[in-house]
């Protein structure tokens, strides 16, 4: 397999990032993060991180880092700890005739103070050189270590004979402690579990406990409901939330929890976790490579919703770096028991890709708060609520020219794939009688394949955006049309001029908008004339017909469906139609809370 250079590697991540901060989903979730209102701050700025990886002799792998080395966002305690490790290593090879030790220190304190140590041990490809960390080594280091700190209850190490880090599977030795992991607690309940030196996860407890209370309250309302969790920290994830009550009730909210991880490490702790925890929470464990997870985990969601009767299933998932695997998100979009999924997130990259594919798949954002998840940087973290979006019409009012097969044209090319469904009227009539379809044939034919549009049958499930492109100018119509789409968000565009242009004028912009249905142009079409005379008639015929929506009619609206939206626009004002279709993506992925808190 040819490899592709560096360069072509790089310029193709750089032209997709562009695309990417492009999209519409990219500038939606950018204003999110832009909302004041929508971003809790930690009160920390320095000394929070609670894990911190230094190459030794001592270099901050961290962008942040002060004159000594040593991490700005690092605990301080753990930097310490380091710098000891550091000093002794300098020391000794100082005082004898040993190469360098060690290559790397990765240190973890848990919420109760306890430390956990990972060494990584430089050995040579000369075994007569690698002596150097023997028994009577092992045992000053240890001791000298755990005097000056005497709350380090492990310390493990792994070897690399090059100057590569090793790899996850690279075995590890136990030098100190009585297990190889520490002890950490679930924010909620305090259940105590094991994570392993490779697979510790949380880096600020202040911000991860504030993630912590949101999803909690994001999710405590599905009573009953199975719970999926994968990502980076099935452990916590799995048993805090699988064990949460009902404020109300007090009821354990989740009857059974699936939890999924791609990592052996992570899967194995917690094997031995929700073993320890399984009169407290019912769950199954899984350890899957990533483009297996779909699969794995939808037999096993089969197996329990047999099991607990087929409640509502929730999940609970962290995105990474990567984001998760488009297999994977496909499965939680498309399987219908799934009515809310919570994304907790740590990079905007991976969030726009996937909440593209969330957006593309029927579901909408609930719910949202970012927090400075590494604080005093400018990275930022987020949990997202996606919910089941409702049935949406669309329907634009307006003259031919007034911009409503343009303002559908740029909502459908736009939004994320398979969002939006889009029925144009003259398109299917110029089908019909390109097919020798008779004028009344053509009528009736249409009608019903609108009604049909309208149902939702044969253009994908209740969750699409149905665009209904027509004039859409009679006010009987549309009562029909709502009766028939059954939709649970109207959104009703009213493209009209303001009171004070003259009707001729209002003719004449809309006659340079349809110049190209003129005799040689690019746009010609059965029912509308192709010159200048014919068209204007046309045109004033057109205005003349059109019921645009009365107050009494949109209260009727309302009250058939509830979240009905009525957007006005002057199509003399540019700058307002060319805003409008990004203002109706957003009513289709956002909440009103959200769009409120926006405008």
């Amino acid at each position: 397999m040819m490899k592709r250079s560096h360069s072509n590697t790089n310029q193709q991540q750089q032209q997709m990032k562009n695309r990417d901060e492009k999209s519409w989903t990219h500038q939606l979730l950018t204003n999110l993060f832009s909302a004041d209102k929508l971003h809790i701050p930690s009160t920390k700025t320095t000394h929070y991180r609670n894990k911190i990886t230094y190459n030794l002799p001592l270099q901050c792998t961290d962008s942040e880092e002060s004159d000594s080395g040593l991490s700005l966002l690092a605990d301080e305690q753990l930097n310490e700890v380091c710098k000891s490790i550091n000093d002794w290593a300098i020391e000794r090879q100082q005082s004898t005739t040993d190469t360098r030790l060690f290559r790397e220190v990765m240190a973890k304190c848990s919420r109760d103070g306890s430390i956990m140590i990972r060494l990584t041990v430089q050995r040579s490809s000369n075994i007569d050189d690698n002596n150097n960390w023997n028994k009577d080594t092992i045992q000053a280091f240890t001791t000298h270590l755990t005097t000056l700190h005497p709350n380090i209850k492990c310390i493990c190490y792994n070897e690399t004979n090059n100057k590569a880090r090793p790899t996850k599977d690279a075995p590890l030795h136990l030098i100190y402690g009585n297990n190889m992991y520490l002890l950490e607690q679930t924010p909620s309940k305090r259940l105590q579990y094991q994570i392993s030196p490779d697979s510790f996860c949380e880096v600020n407890f202040e911000v991860e406990d504030l993630q912590y209370k949101q999803t909690v309250k994001l999710i405590q309302e599905y009573q009953g409901a199975i719970l999926i969790v994968s990502g980076r920290d099935i452990n916590s994830y799995g048993l805090g939330f699988g064990s949460i009550q009902n404020e109300q009730t007090g009821q354990k909210v989740f009857s059974e929890v699936v939890a999924v991880q791609h990592c052996p490490l992570v899967a194995k702790d917690a094997k031995a976790n929700f073993e320890q925890y399984k009169h407290e929470v019912k769950a199954t464990v899984l350890h899957l490579p990533k483009d297996e997870m779909a699969d794995g985990v939808s037999k096993a969601l089969e197996e329990a919703l047999e099991r607990q009767n087929h409640p509502q299933v929730v999940v609970v998932t962290t995105g990474g770096r990567k984001g998760l695997h488009p297999s994977y998100l496909n499965f939680l979009t498309n399987h219908q028991s799934i009515v809310c999924i919570i994304y907790n997130s740590c990079s905007l990259n991976s969030l726009t890709v996937d909440v593209e594919g969330f957006i593309s798949g029927g579901l909408y954002i609930d719910d949202f708060k970012s927090y400075d998840f590494f604080a005093g940087t400018k990275y930022s973290a987020s949990v997202l609520r996606l919910l089941r979006r409702s049935k949406t019409l669309i329907l634009p009012i307006g003259p031919a020219g007034s911009g409503k097969s343009t303002l559908a044209s740029r909502l459908v090319d736009n939004s994320p794939t398979n969002m939006c469904t889009w029925w144009q009227r003259d398109l299917e009539f110029v089908k019909l009688r390109n097919a020798n379809v008779g004028m009344n044939k053509c009528k009736s034919l249409l009608h019903e394949e609108m009604l049909s549009f309208l149902r939702g049958s044969g253009c994908g499930d209740d969750s699409s955006v149905r665009i209904l492109d027509s004039t859409n100018g009679n006010s009987g119509a549309r009562a029909l049309y709502l009766k028939e789409a059954k939709p649970g968000l109207f959104i009703v565009i009213v493209l009209t001029c303001s009171d004070d242009i003259d009707q001729n004028d209002m003719v004449d912009l809309l006659l340079s908008r349809t110049i190209d249905r003129l005799e040689g142009g690019g746009a010609l079409h059965p029912s509308f004339p192709t010159t200048v005379d014919e068209q204007r008639k046309k045109h004033l015929a057109i205005l003349k017909g059109i019921e645009y929506p009365s107050n009494d009619e949109v209260e009727r609206y309302k009250k058939e469906c509830p979240r009905t939206v009525v957007l006005e626009c002057d199509i003399s004002d540019v700058s307002k139609l060319s805003s409008l279709p990004f203002e109706i993506f957003m009513g289709c992925s956002l909440s009103d809370k959200l769009q409120q808190v926006l405008q």
